[in-house]
């Protein structure tokens, strides 16, 4: 066969080589323009944002906004409908790819709604009434007992146990109240100890009434009393 011959041929108007010249021309012409058409994937974006993959599915950038991945979430196994048999052919456990954005947002701790404590429940007791966190409760009445006084005696030394409230509060302090012949003569509201001592008596004074209470609850404490 004679090659040469058979491009010099007539097909139709033109020989067979100038054909095949026009359609090379031609299938050129369509590529060059096809490519000028078809924009170029980026390489970069901000990350989060969306991004088409190589594949031309869809994803986001990555943190450093440089890499498109992959952003929709694979489905577990979950069960047919009712009355059915069969399990999705899914992998069996689910994976999900967060930009940098809910990386962020997972990583704040939620904010705390309240620092009050909740009231709790009321507290019986035996040395206080109410509830400790509603500021319906008083101090107990301390036990009162008194030293010193005799007909040689100048002084007296009070002495009471220490008290605490129904929730185990303390008090601030204590108040010594002196009577004599219900007449005060003495007061003492700062008592920060559990003893109390008047000096300056006549000798062998007696006929008098001490009351202490605790300072510091929010109702009036009852008092404890001790007699001469």
């Amino acid at each position: 066969m004679d090659i040469g011959a058979e491009l010099k041929g007539k097909v139709g108007p033109f020989p067979l080589y100038v054909w095949l010249l026009l359609m090379t021309a031609a299938g050129a012409a369509a590529y060059f323009l096809l490519k000028k058409k078809t924009p170029a994937t980026p390489t970069s974006g901000t990350p989060g944002t969306a991004c088409t993959q190589s594949d031309g599915s869809a994803g986001t950038w990555d943190s450093t906004g440089t890499v498109c991945q992959a952003s929709t979430v694979s489905t577990v196994n979950q069960p047919a409908a009712a009355g059915g048999f069969g399990w999705r052919s899914q992998s069996s456990m689910a994976t999900a790819t967060t930009g940098a954005g809910s990386t962020a947002a997972a990583s704040t701790p939620a904010s705390t709604a309240s620092t009050t404590p909740p009231a709790s429940t009321p507290i019986t007791t035996t040395t206080g009434t109410g509830n400790p966190n509603s500021g319906n409760w008083s101090f107990p009445a301390p036990s009162v007992t008194v030293t010193g006084a005799s007909k040689t005696s100048t002084q007296i030394v009070v002495h009471w146990t220490p008290v605490k409230g129904p929730g185990g509060q303390t008090p601030a302090s204590y108040t010594v109240r002196i009577f004599r012949g219900g007449t005060q003569i003495r007061e003492n509201a700062g008592v920060s100890g559990t003893s109390f001592t008047e000096n300056g008596l006549a000798k062998g004074t007696t006929g008098l009434t001490i009351n202490v209470w605790a300072n510091g609850g929010p109702l009036a404490p009852p008092h404890g009393t001790a007699t001469t």
